[in-house]
Protein backbone atom coordinates (compact mmCIF):
# COMPACT_ATOMS: atom_id res chain seq x y z
CA UNK A 1 0.00 0.00 0.00
CA UNK A 2 2.83 2.29 1.03
CA UNK A 3 4.61 1.55 -2.51
CA UNK A 4 1.60 2.78 -4.34
CA UNK A 5 0.93 5.69 -2.56
CA UNK A 6 4.98 6.89 -3.31
CA UNK A 7 4.15 5.84 -7.45
CA UNK A 8 0.67 7.82 -7.21
CA UNK A 9 2.43 11.13 -5.12
CA UNK A 10 5.58 10.53 -7.14
CA UNK A 11 3.18 11.07 -10.77
CA UNK A 12 1.49 13.83 -9.03
CA UNK A 13 4.75 15.75 -8.60
CA UNK A 14 5.79 14.89 -12.12
CA UNK A 15 2.75 16.18 -13.73
CA UNK A 16 3.09 19.27 -11.97
CA UNK A 17 6.60 19.65 -12.68
CA UNK A 18 5.38 19.57 -16.37
CA UNK A 19 2.21 21.46 -16.00
CA UNK A 20 4.63 24.59 -14.76
CA UNK A 21 7.34 23.75 -17.40
CA UNK A 22 4.78 24.13 -20.46
CA UNK A 23 3.57 27.31 -18.81
CA UNK A 24 7.14 28.93 -18.66
CA UNK A 25 7.64 27.55 -22.49
CA UNK A 26 4.24 29.53 -23.54
CA UNK A 27 5.05 32.73 -21.34
CA UNK A 28 8.66 32.56 -23.34
CA UNK A 29 6.78 32.22 -26.36
CA UNK A 30 4.56 35.17 -25.13
CA UNK A 31 7.34 37.48 -24.74
CA UNK A 32 9.15 37.14 -27.60
CA UNK A 33 6.46 37.51 -29.92
CA UNK A 34 5.58 40.71 -27.19
CA UNK A 35 8.93 42.18 -28.01
CA UNK A 36 8.53 41.90 -31.67
CA UNK A 37 8.37 44.97 -34.19
CA UNK A 38 5.05 43.34 -35.47
CA UNK A 39 2.80 44.79 -32.83
CA UNK A 40 3.58 48.33 -34.13
CA UNK A 41 1.91 47.29 -37.21
CA UNK A 42 -1.28 45.56 -35.57
CA UNK A 43 -1.53 48.34 -33.58
CA UNK A 44 -1.97 51.04 -36.26
CA UNK A 45 -4.02 48.71 -37.81
CA UNK A 46 -5.89 48.88 -34.46
CA UNK A 47 -6.16 52.38 -34.28
CA UNK A 48 -7.39 52.62 -38.10
CA UNK A 49 -9.98 50.50 -37.88
CA UNK A 50 -11.48 52.65 -34.43
CA UNK A 51 -11.13 55.85 -36.36
CA UNK A 52 -12.95 54.04 -39.33
CA UNK A 53 -15.97 52.51 -36.48
CA UNK A 54 -15.82 56.26 -35.29
CA UNK A 55 -16.23 57.50 -38.85
CA UNK A 56 -19.07 55.19 -39.84
CA UNK A 57 -21.19 56.44 -36.53
CA UNK A 58 -20.32 60.06 -37.10
CA UNK A 59 -21.81 59.75 -40.82
CA UNK A 60 -24.82 57.56 -39.45
CA UNK A 61 -25.89 60.41 -36.91
CA UNK A 62 -25.42 62.88 -39.70
CA UNK A 63 -27.70 60.92 -41.84
CA UNK A 64 -29.98 60.52 -39.23
CA UNK A 65 -30.02 63.92 -38.64
CA UNK A 66 -30.36 64.80 -42.13
CA UNK A 67 -33.85 62.42 -42.32
CA UNK A 68 -34.92 64.01 -39.33
CA UNK A 69 -34.46 66.98 -40.90
CA UNK A 70 -36.24 66.37 -44.06
CA UNK A 71 -39.14 64.75 -42.52
CA UNK A 72 -39.48 67.94 -40.14
CA UNK A 73 -39.54 70.05 -43.29
CA UNK A 74 -42.48 67.61 -44.96
CA UNK A 75 -44.67 68.16 -41.63
CA UNK A 76 -43.91 71.85 -42.25
CA UNK A 77 -45.15 71.93 -45.79
CA UNK A 78 -47.70 69.84 -45.43
CA UNK A 79 -49.45 70.95 -41.66
CA UNK A 80 -48.28 74.18 -41.73
CA UNK A 81 -45.27 75.77 -39.85
CA UNK A 82 -47.61 77.49 -37.56
CA UNK A 83 -49.31 76.24 -34.15
CA UNK A 84 -52.54 78.22 -35.33
CA UNK A 85 -52.54 76.15 -38.51
CA UNK A 86 -51.71 72.67 -36.97
CA UNK A 87 -54.39 73.66 -34.38
CA UNK A 88 -56.85 74.61 -36.94
CA UNK A 89 -55.94 71.58 -38.78
CA UNK A 90 -56.88 69.66 -36.09
CA UNK A 91 -60.31 71.32 -34.98
CA UNK A 92 -61.06 71.03 -38.30
CA UNK A 93 -60.49 66.94 -38.65
CA UNK A 94 -62.41 66.79 -35.42
CA UNK A 95 -65.72 68.29 -36.64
Amino acid sequence: MGDILIKVATLMGLTIIIGFFIALIIKLIVLIIHSSGNLAKYDRNYLKEIQRARNIKKMRIRRLYRDTANENEIIRSRYGSSYDEIFKLKKSKTK
